[in-house]
């Protein structure tokens, strides 16, 4: 399943307007992958919602452990650094359609190897965390309680979105004001629509 055409355009946008040449080249060719195309186009999507004149950098590993890239590196002038990683999630949406069910995966599958990417650091100097993309609501108490489970001092978000990539997600954070943080950066709301409840849900089936 493909996000719609006007995903690819945005993608392509950003890494013409956003990249160097020979990033935005290699980026080009990355996207021939059809492994990886969504995956790749996933990674653009967040940065145009971030202002235009903001400073950014893809690919970055000056503040990552080993050789590991950061997808970016965000510099709002005068204010924090973001650094965010950008995953896509389709498996969800597969099994949704496979089965019919209420999906039953591991919510903390949506986070998988992206602590690894990550240094310590104090979020009043550096905020990190990831952005999913994923089709589907994830159960909102195994959510939270993944989250949880990150470490919390290489961990500071996550962020939920769709890939129609709308102003709507669902955001964590481990402080309320680095909420605000990344609504005023991102220009984006914090919307209930990507969670449920599992309880309510199977009580309503047996009802």
């Amino acid at each position: 399943m493909c996000p719609p055409i006007k995903t690819l355009v945005t993608a392509l946008s950003i890494a013409k307007s956003r990249l160097p040449p020979d990033q935005a080249q290699a980026y080009e060719k990355r996207l021939a992958n059809p492994d990886k195309h969504i995956d790749y186009l996933s990674e653009m999507l967040p940065i145009s919602r971030v202002d235009s004149k903001t400073p950014v950098s893809y690919g970055v590993q000056a503040y990552s452990p080993g050789n590991h890239d950061i997808d970016w590196k965000i510099a709002p002038p005068g204010e924090r650094i973001i650094l965010l990683e950008v995953k896509n999630r389709m498996n969800d949406l597969v099994e949704l359609i496979d089965s019919g069910q209420i999906p039953s995966h591991e919510v903390s599958s949506l986070f998988r190897s992206t602590e690894k990417k990550f240094l310590p650091t104090n979020p009043d100097e550096r905020l990190q965390g990831v952005w999913v993309y994923t089709e589907v609501r994830q159960e909102i108490n195994e959510l939270h309680e993944a989250f949880q489970k990150l470490d919390r001092e290489k961990i500071h978000f996550i962020i939920l979105g769709y890939h129609e990539n709308d102003d709507e997600t669902y955001i964590l954070t481990r402080r309320p004001e680095d909420q605000d943080y990344l609504k005023e950066v991102f220009k984006i709301v914090h919307k209930n629509r990507f969670t449920f409840n599992r309880a309510i849900v199977q009580s309503a089936i047996e009802i």
